[in-house]
Formats: C-alpha cells, sequence, structure tokens
C-alpha cells in the first residue's frame, strides 16, 4: 500500500512512501538459487491535470467564438490575440480581439451580421456562455510584413439601443408591472419588418416584480435607453441580455437587484495584488431640479436634512425630454436626488492571476468583502457591489482580472454618453 497526502492543485513537490512485499512459493530448504520476481503497480485518484509545476490555465479555459447574427456556434477563434472581455452591471458589456488579416478565420468576421460568443469552461468541464455580442466597429492595419484586423462586439443592450420605436408602435401603460413593461417595449421592436433578434422572456407570469407604473412611450424612444431608465428609480431593477444557449437569448430582470453574498473576501496583499481607489464628488448634489417633456411640472427636490448639511448646499438640473407622464417624472426625480447624495468610492482592483474561480465565485452585482489597510490614509473594510469585470486573457489561456466595486468605473466617456442621449431625445421631438 502506498499513500500519499497534501494539498490539492498546489506547487511544489510531494514524497508518497510505503512498503512493498514481493512472496513466492517453492520447496522449503531446497539447494540451489531462485529468483522471485513481480510487478508493482502505482494508481492514484484525483482531477486531472496537464503540464509539470504550476497548474496552468489551459487556453480552452476562454474561447472566442463567431457564429451567425441569427444564433449558433460556427468557428473557434484559436487565432484570436489581444482577447478582452468587460462585463457591465449598468453599461453595455464588450468583447475586443485582433486577428491576423489573412488568416482564414478572419473572413468568418463580419460586421454587423455576426456574432462574437465568450466562452468559460472550468476544471470540472461544464462550459457556460458567458456573453454573446454583435461583431460592430473593425480595424485593419498593414504594413509590410503584416495585416492585423481588430474586431470589437457589443452585447445585446447596446443592440437594443439602436432599436427605435416608430409611429406604428407608441406604447402606453397603466397599472402594469415593470418587467412587462421591458417585454413590451422588446416586443414593439422585434416585431417590426426585419426586427426579430431572437430574444425570449426569462420569466412567467405578468408581475414578476408586483411593482406597477405607468409609463407612455412615443416614435423616436430607444429601446434599450427607456428600458435602463425605467429601472433607474425607487424600486427599480437590474436586467440584461443573456445567452440560454448556443443560439437562444433571454432577457432577464433581476428584482431588487441582481447578484448575492457569496462570502468573498478580497484583501490587499492576498487575492488584491494592486488597487486604485476614486472619489468622484462632480456628480454630487443635494438639491436637483428635474424637467421632463414641456407640458409636464417640474420637480424641485431637496435632501430632508440640508440645513443641517456640513458640506452646504450643492445644485443640480437634470432634463430629460423622455419622460412623458407624471408619475415617470416623479419616480425618476425621487431617485435622482436619492443617487445623487451618494459619495461613493470607486475601488478598480486587480486580483492576482488566474484568482478568479468563475461566475459562481465572482460575477456582476454580487457583494464582496474589501478589505484595504494602509495607514493612516486607508482602513478599508467595506462590503461593496461588483459593478464590472474586465477580464485580459492571454494567448495560453491565462487572465487578469480588474474587478471595479463601489460604483462603475469612472470614464469620461459616460458623462457624454449622457449628454449625447439627451440631445437625441430633443431632436427626436
Amino acid at each position: 500500500m502506498l499513500a500519499g497526502t497534501g494539498t490539492k492543485n498546489a506547487v511544489g513537490s510531494g514524497t508518497i512512501t510505503g512498503t512493498v512485499t514481493l512472496t513466492g512459493t517453492g520447496r522449503k530448504n531446497a539447494y540451489g538459487t531462485a529468483t522471485i520476481t513481480g510487478v508493482v503497480e502505482l494508481s492514484g485518484t484525483g482531477d486531472k491535470q496537464s503540464g509539470i509545476g504550476s497548474i496552468p490555465r489551459p487556453r480552452i479555459r476562454w474561447q472566442f467564438v463567431v457564429g451567425p447574427a441569427g444564433g449558433g456556434h460556427e468557428l473557434a477563434l484559436t487565432e484570436a490575440r489581444g482577447r478582452r472581455f468587460t462585463a457591465r452591471l449598468t453599461d453595455p458589456s464588450e468583447v475586443s480581439y485582433s486577428i491576423d488579416g489573412r488568416h482564414p478565420q478572419a473572413a468568418a468576421i463580419d460586421e454587423l451580421t455576426t456574432d462574437t460568443h465568450v466562452l468559460w469552461t472550468p476544471d470540472a468541464g461544464q462550459t457556460r456562455i458567458v456573453m454573446r455580442g454583435r461583431n460592430g466597429n473593425t480595424g485593419d492595419t498593414l504594413d509590410s510584413t503584416s495585416h492585423q484586423m481588430d474586431v470589437a462586439a457589443l452585447d445585446y443592450r447596446a443592440v437594443l439601443n439602436r432599436r427605435r420605436l416608430y409611429s406604428t408602435n407608441p406604447l402606453t401603460y397603466t397599472a402594469t408591472d415593470q418587467a412587462e413593461i421591458v417585454w413590451g417595449l422588446i416586443s414593439a421592436t422585434q416585431g417590426n419588418t426585419a426586427g426579430g433578434l431572437g430574444l425570449s422572456k426569462g420569466w412567467t407570469g405578468t408581475t414578476p416584480t408586483g411593482v406597477l407604473r405607468d409609463r407612455t412611450y412615443e416614435a423616436g424612444d430607444s429601446v434599450g435607453e427607456r428600458i435602463q431608465e425605467l429601472s433607474e428609480v425607487i424600486g427599480g431593477f437590474d436586467w440584461d441580455v443573456e445567452a440560454d444557449s448556443a443560439s437562444a437569448l433571454q432577457v432577464n430582470v433581476y428584482y431588487p437587484q441582481r447578484g448575492v453574498n457569496r462570502g468573498v473576501v478580497l484583501e490587499y496583499g492576498g487575492l488584491i495584488a494592486g488597487a486604485r481607489r476614486e472619489v468622484n464628488v462632480g456628480d454630487y448634489a443635494n438639491a436637483i431640479r428635474m424637467t421632463g417633456e414641456e407640458t409636464l411640472v417640474a420637480q424641485e427636490l431637496e435632501a430632508t436634512d440640508l440645513a443641517d448639511r456640513p458640506e452646504g448646499r450643492w445644485d443640480a438640473v437634470f432634463g430629460d425630454a423622455g419622460l412623458t407622464t407624471q408619475p415617470a417624472l416623479n419616480d425618476r426625480a425621487l431617485w435622482q436626488i436619492a443617487e445623487s447624495q451618494v459619495v461613493q468610492p470607486t475601488y478598480t482592483l486587480t486580483l492576482v492571476q488566474d484568482a478568479w474561480d468563475g461566475p459562481d465565485h465572482i460575477w456582476l452585482g454580487d457583494w464582496v468583502q474589501v478589505v484595504i489597510i494602509s495607514p493612516p490614509r486607508l482602513q478599508v473594510n467595506d462590503l461593496l457591489r461588483v459593478y464590472e469585470m474586465q477580464f485580459s486573457i492571454g494567448e495560453n489561456g491565462e487572465e487578469a482580472l480588474e474587478l471595479t466595486v463601489g460604483g462603475p468605473k469612472p470614464d469620461p466617456r459616460r458623462r457624454a454618453a449622457q449628454v449625447n442621449r439627451r440631445l437625441k431625445n430633443l431632436e427626436r421631438r
């Protein structure tokens, strides 16, 4: 019997000890010589791993696969390089990569008519589709010896941002569950000529959240933007469009919010290899004026304890002509005054390589305990929500994960996008 003990997947060497006993048969005390032969068989059980020393992350752990916009996996992009996947809670997720423009795989990638699927496979081997996005912007760079094709794809929330309502499908809802309003908007655009995206409803019944709202939408409204605005109210929700299979997409509404607390602790000097803390006070306000469509009554709200605030008064004005009913404007104003008063540090955490153990370990909306002790400035031990996960995937499948918690990653492009959205809402009137 040979036996050994140790830690699963630990790096290093080990020794298995035991006693081997060989026995033979024959006549006792006979003259002459004899040879006893035998076979020693060694066997072991455990999780099969490849490589020597440090446990590698095989390339198959992450796969980028291209397929038609109608769904399905057509070709694994084994030649993709510089692979990056960014999953976001409140904004569209995206994927980017490069490929040799002269390689046959490049011919399978077409703008607007093909999708890129991001597949993740754990050691246990059960593959999950963590994102499916429509291939959009591309770029080709050539020199005397090479041709590089750069590809970017955005998820189906971004596709819905590009979908607009027309005069044939303005929608009015009275005392309707907010999730059903989401599905009504999506059904309207899918019902337009060539509008089918293959999206299905991720819930049963007509009151999945139990929150009833009144809303009116008009020609020119963006489907995706209106859904996001509907979610950003008191008693709102998170939402996403997720791959249910290689060919099926499902619209999911998470009420009251997405994510759970799995008891994950991220500590600086442990799983956290590096961190950046940012506090943005540019959006702070404790007194606001909120306007909607011009016939509505503007909402002017102040913090209930404004007179006692040590920071004093900070004003802001918000407007969205897409808010066409008084209840919609009132709901949005209540959410906005609450949101504007929050000064929440945002942390961008770089985890040690291969620290992430899959979506069941850390995923969008989850709560993680962040511990950063760097006195006297930082004594952080807070439960924070995951807003963004950016994976940089190496050629051999190794991954580097940058996690954003506490709020969306600060990005000046987000403010520009909000301004652009408001201008578009004005233009369509």
